[in-house]
C-alpha cells in the first residue's frame, strides 16, 4: 500500500471514530497496523517519536480509546507519512496544470479559467463530505458528470461499499488521461466503471432519460467546461439537482406538511381555465407599468400570480385569481406573512414550504410535481397529473395553465433579464439592483440588448421549448423591458 493510500486510510479511521462507528474504525485500524508492520518496520525502529506514537496508538486500541486512537493518529502519524511523501513539481498537460498539495495529494487545475478541480489540502476528505451528502443507497447505478482526478467517484465507490455501477461523462478526454495516468480510481472494477468522454453532453442526458439512477454533479468540472452551451445547461441542471440534495430534509417535511393543509389538487381547477385567457404574473420589473392593465382585466381573464409579487398586487387593489408558490425555503414566506387573512386560492407545489398552505385563509390546491419520487407516486395513487417545474415559480404556472387547457398564455412580469441590474418590481421583498460586469447581454423585446445571467437564460429557454409543444395556443409577452421569448407576440405597454 502506497503512503497516500495509509494516509487515506488513517483519515477513514478518524472520520468512522467521529461518527462513533467504533466497529468500523476498530476494523480498519488493525489493518492500518498490519500496513505499517510490514513497511515501516525500519521507520519504526529507527525513528523514537514514531515509535512512541505507535506504542501510544496500541496502548489505546487496548483500551478500546478509540478517541486518543484518532488523535494520535492525526497529531502524530498522518504527520509523519505526509513527510515522507515526494512533493514533486507541477506538471502541465495541455490546459491543465497537475499540482501536489501540501499533504501529499494531486490536484489538478484548468488553467485556462483558473479553476482547481480538487482541494489544495485534501481532496480525499472533500470528496467524501460530498459523496456522504449526496449518496442514496437506494440506487443500484450512478450518473456522474466530471471526473477530475477521479477522487468523488472512489468516494462514491467505497461509501457505496462497491455496490454499484458508475458511468463518469467527461467533457474532456485529456482529463480522463490524466485522472488514468495518476490511478485514484484503478481499485474500481471495469464492470463497474466506464469513464465516457461527452463533449456536448448528449451522453449524459441520453443517460437521465432512462431513469431510476442515482445522480452526482461536480460543480467544480462544469465550471471548467469549454463548450459554453453545455456549460449552461450543466449549471442550471446542477442548481436543481443541489437543491434537491441539500434541501431532502425540508423537501420531505413540506411534503408532508402540504399533504394535510392542501384540501384540493391543482387538476380541479381545470374547468375554470381549459378555452380561457390567462396572464402569468411574475416578479420582474415590468409589473410596474402594468398595473392599471392587470386592474382592468381583473374578472376578464384569469390571473395567476407568484407570490413574490402578490403584496405589491393587493397594494393596488389587484385581487389575482390564484396564487402559486414553489420554494421550499422558510425565509420565502415572508412574501405572504401578515396578508394571510386575504384568502386568496394558493395553489402549492407539493414541496413548497409549508406555512404558505397552513396560514391561508383560502383554499389550498396541491402541484405534484415531476422528478420527486413522492410526489409522483402519491399523484400516481390518486390518478392526477404531475407538472414541469422547469425551476421558477414562472414556469410551473406556465405548465399548469397548459396542461389544464388554456387558449391565450400571456407572460407580465416575466423579464427573464435584469434592466439596469434590477431585479425585481418595486416594492417587492426580493428586489435589488446588482452590478452588470459579469452578465451576460440577450436581445430585448424591443429589438435592443438587455442583461441577464446563465440561469435566467436557462428558465427562458425552458420556456421557449414549452410553447414549441402547444402550436395551437396563443403566447403574448408583455414585458416591456425584458428579454425577448421565441415563440411568443409581443404586446408593449399600448
Amino acid at each position: 500500500m502506497e503512503t497516500r493510500d495509509l494516509i487515506s486510510l488513517a483519515q477513514n479511521i478518524i472520520h468512522k471514530v467521529h461518527i462513533q462507528n467504533y466497529h468500523g474504525a476498530n476494523l480498519l485500524f488493525r489493518s492500518l497496523l498490519a500496513e505499517l508492520g510490514s513497511c515501516y518496520q525500519e521507520e519504526v525502529a529507527n525513528n523514537p517519536e514514531l515509535s512512541e506514537v505507535m506504542s501510544m496508538l496500541l496502548q489505546a486500541l487496548e483500551n478500546m480509546d478509540f478517541v486518543l486512537v484518532a488523535d494520535l493518529l492525526e497529531d502524530g502519524l498522518i504527520p509523519y507519512l505526509q513527510a515522507l511523501l515526494q512533493i514533486d513539481e507541477a506538471v502541465v498537460q495541455g490546459r491543465y496544470c497537475l499540482e501536489m498539495g501540501s499533504k501529499g495529494y494531486y490536484t489538478l487545475k484548468a488553467m485556462d479559467v483558473g479553476v482547481y478541480l480538487h482541494s489544495n489540502t485534501n481532496p480525499v476528505i472533500e470528496a467524501r463530505e460530498l459523496i456522504e451528502e449526496c449518496y442514496d443507497p437506494g440506487y443500484e447505478e450512478y450518473v456522474v458528470w466530471g471526473l477530475g482526478l477521479g477522487y468523488h467517484v472512489d468516494q462514491l465507490w467505497q461509501i457505496s461499499r462497491k455496490s454499484i455501477k458508475i458511468k463518469v461523462f467527461e467533457e474532456d478526454e485529456q482529463v480522463i488521461r490524466i485522472a488514468k495516468q495518476i490511478g485514484i480510481l484503478k481499485d474500481i472494477p471495469e464492470t463497474n466503471l466506464q469513464l465516457i468522454c461527452d463533449v456536448d453532453g448528449r451522453g449524459f442526458a441520453s443517460e437521465l432519460a432512462q431513469g431510476n439512477k442515482g445522480i452526482l454533479m461536480h460543480l467544480a468540472s462544469i465550471r471548467k467546461c469549454v463548450n459554453k452551451d453545455l456549460k449552461d445547461a450543466l449549471q442550471r441542471f446542477f442548481t436543481s439537482w443541489n437543491s434537491g440534495v441539500h434541501f431532502k430534509t425540508e423537501l420531505a417535511v413540506n411534503f408532508r406538511k402540504n399533504q394535510n393543509h392542501c384540501q384540493h389538487v391543482v387538476d380541479q381547477i381545470e374547468s375554470q381555465i381549459r378555452g380561457k385567457e390567462v396572464i402569468l404574473v411574475a416578479g420582474g420589473p415590468s409589473v410596474d407599468s402594468k398595473l392599471e392593465y392587470l386592474k382592468e382585466m381583473q374578472g376578464k381573464k384569469i390571473i395567476f400570480a407568484a407570490t413574490t409579487i402578490l403584496r405589491k398586487l393587493l397594494q393596488e387593489n389587484i385581487h389575482p385569481d390564484y396564487v402559486v408558490v414553489m420554494d421550499s425555503q422558510t425565509r420565502t414566506y415572508g412574501h405572504m406573512a401578515g396578508i394571510e387573512n386575504i384568502a386568496i386560492p394558493l395553489i402549492c407545489d407539493s414541496t413548497a414550504y409549508w406555512e404558505f398552505a397552513a396560514n391561508n385563509l383560502g383554499v389550498n390546491y396541491i402541484a405534484y410535481q415531476k422528478g420527486y419520487e413522492a410526489s409522483e407516486q402519491k399523484a400516481s395513487e390518486g390518478n392526477c397529473r404531475t407538472y414541469d417545474t422547469g425551476g421558477s415559480v414562472t414556469t410551473l404556472m406556465l405548465d399548469i395553465v397548459l396542461q389544464l387547457g388554456a387558449k391565450e398564455v400571456a407572460f407580465i412580469g416575466a423579464d427573464f433579464a435584469y434592466p439596469g441590474g434590477v431585479t425585481h418590481a418595486k416594492n417587492t421583498m426580493d428586489r435589488k439592483v446588482q452590478s452588470t460586469d459579469k452578465l451576460e447581454q440577450v436581445e430585448s423585446v424591443s429589438g435592443d440588448m438587455v442583461y441577464t445571467d446563465g440561469l435566467m437564460s436557462g428558465y427562458r429557454q425552458w420556456i421557449e421549448r414549452k410553447i414549441e409543444e402547444y402550436p395551437k395556443v396563443t403566447f403574448l409577452n408583455m414585458s416591456d423591458c425584458g428579454a425577448k421569448i421565441k415563440g411568443t407576440k409581443w404586446v408593449g405597454l399600448s
